[in-house]
């Protein structure tokens, strides 16, 4: 569902930065990121029937972004997860990086459908080891991600009524 996020009524709520880093280790020349879906911290409990709204994305690895950019075989991919439903992804499309983003605008509302649960993230991809990362036995890569909880009662109902339209 598209979203004005221009008329999300931002005021009543305090942004909750969520970070989450995974490691990969080298193994026969690649780094391979496995998409298994790991913890973010603040581990925050989010509370079922919430409207959450993920605004902003920023995602890096602990080597040059030139050295990210040549060394891709498979692009990688960020997926968010609650975990009370940790295989089935909050978003629709992984976000695919294949550079590093820094407060990538990436606007995103999500419902926990489960109490509690907190959030989940999974990178999955391929990097090779090329001459500029000889010596390096594994890779980090690092997500952190600004949610807000949505607590206008008329816009979560409203928002609700036609998201279900929309996916009927």
């Amino acid at each position: 569902m598209s979203l004005n996020v221009d008329k999300v009524p931002f005021k009543d709520s305090v942004p909750l930065q969520v970070i989450g880093q995974v490691t990969a280790p080298l193994v026969s020349g690649k780094y391979v990121f496995d998409g298994r879906p790991k913890s973010m911290t603040p581990n925050e409990s989010f509370t079922d029937n919430s409207l959450y709204i993920m605004t902003k994305v920023s995602i890096a690895c602990d080597i040059s972004s030139l050295d990210y950019q040549g060394a891709i075989s498979r692009v990688p991919e960020i997926n968010f997860y609650s975990t009370g439903e940790a295989r089935t992804p909050l978003v629709r499309k992984p976000i695919q990086a294949p550079v590093y983003y820094d407060g990538y605008e990436y606007t995103y509302a999500f419902e926990m459908k489960k109490d509690p649960s907190s959030l989940l993230f999974s990178v999955k991809g391929t990097i090779d080891q090329t001459p500029a990362l000889v010596g390096k036995t594994d890779l980090t890569f690092s997500v952190i991600s600004q949610i807000y909880e949505i607590v206008d009662d008329g816009f979560i109902e409203n928002f609700k009524r036609k998201w279900s339209m929309q996916n009927a």
